[in-house]
């Protein structure tokens, strides 16, 4: 009796903070956007933001994270990929780090979270192939769980920094998030415990009601909290545009599509949005001469991406080895 009256205070409490909560909207709606929105955005901060992230990045985004700011890394002469025309196209792309102490070019946490655990699968070498980073993924599980909750806690706190994330609100989440879990628990432990005790079952009916409905009202919570400030909602609005952009700008007026050279910056974001090898078909039909011209000289890894499946090789990769930690972690119980 006494949990339930605590239960129905809680939900009281509830109903009165969702009618407060106002969902906060756009100042501007933006269809497409055609600049960076913020120059010093990271992979992970764009991913964070286009789909306002509260919780944490799926696995599926690390791999997209770890792949874009691989291509930053080599725009920032971090990391350069060098391409042994004389083997098989699957075989002769290398990375080699030429910048061992980038502290001063890379001023994000996540990104140097990314750096460091590059530096280790290097093992101390100049070089690394591609196959032979992707085996050392693939072979390290809990390194690759360690760093997806590395740029997970580094982002949030990095776009906290910036003023784009309100820390309370954020806190704030994460309490309702726990409760929901709580509520769960309960919901499911009275019907189990029912099938030893009946009388339990009996007794523990307002109690599992009681948890429904306190876990349908935190949901509601949880959907309508703003994790984000006005100022993150309007910068998520426009990396939505980018991302638009970047879908459809073969279909626009040819003098609104940027140089080539810039839609080097822009495939950064373009391969953490999932999106590169649509953007790539569509620069191929605005440039028709791109493929014969371009070389991986002149534009770095625009080369490497129009010829291999770079894009897709360490989401694979990440992807396998996150799944491989998880089933560990289920069989271990």
């Amino acid at each position: 009796i006494l949990i339930c009256i605590k239960f129905i205070k809680n939900m009281i409490k509830s109903i009165k903070e969702l009618k407060e909560l106002k969902k906060l909207t756009p100042t501007e709606e933006i269809i497409y956007y055609r600049d960076i929105p913020r120059e010093n955005a990271t992979p992970a901060e764009s991913v964070y933001l286009y789909k306002q992230i509260k919780n944490k990045l799926e696995s599926n985004d690390i791999g997209k994270i770890f792949s874009a700011t691989l291509l930053d890394f080599s725009l920032k002469n971090i990391i350069e990929f060098k391409v042994d025309n004389e083997k098989s196209r699957k075989e002769k792309i290398t990375i080699r780090l030429i910048n061992k102490n980038p502290d001063e070019i890379l001023k994000n946490e996540d990104e140097m979270v990314i750096f460091r655990f590059l530096v280790v699968a290097f093992g101390g070498k100049e070089e690394i192939t591609i196959k032979e980073l992707e085996k050392y993924i693939k072979n390290s599980s809990s390194e690759i769980i360690s760093l997806q909750d590395k740029i997970n806690r580094e982002t949030e706190l990095s776009l906290q920094k910036a003023n784009l994330i309100d820390k309370e609100q954020q806190n704030e989440y994460d309490v309702i998030l726990t409760s929901r879990i709580f509520y769960t628990s309960a919901a499911l432990l009275v019907p189990i415990i029912g099938i030893i005790s009946e009388y339990m079952l009996i007794g523990g009916i307002p109690f599992v009601i009681l948890s429904v409905i306190n876990l349908i009202l935190l949901s509601a919570q949880l959907r309508k909290i703003n994790v984000y400030t006005q100022e993150g909602i309007d910068e998520s609005e426009k990396w939505k545009g980018l991302k638009k952009y970047m879908e459809e700008f073969s279909m626009l007026d040819k003098r609104e599509v940027p140089e080539v050279v810039i839609w080097e910056k822009f495939m950064v974001y373009a391969t953490a949005f999932g999106i590169a090898d649509k953007v790539l078909k569509q620069l191929k039909i605005v440039y028709p001469d791109l493929e014969n011209t371009i070389n991986i000289n002149d534009y770095s890894y625009m080369y490497l991406m129009m010829n291999t499946d770079f894009s897709r090789s360490f989401t694979n990769a990440i992807n396998t080895s996150m799944s491989a930690a998880n089933s560990s972690a289920t069989g271990g119980g």
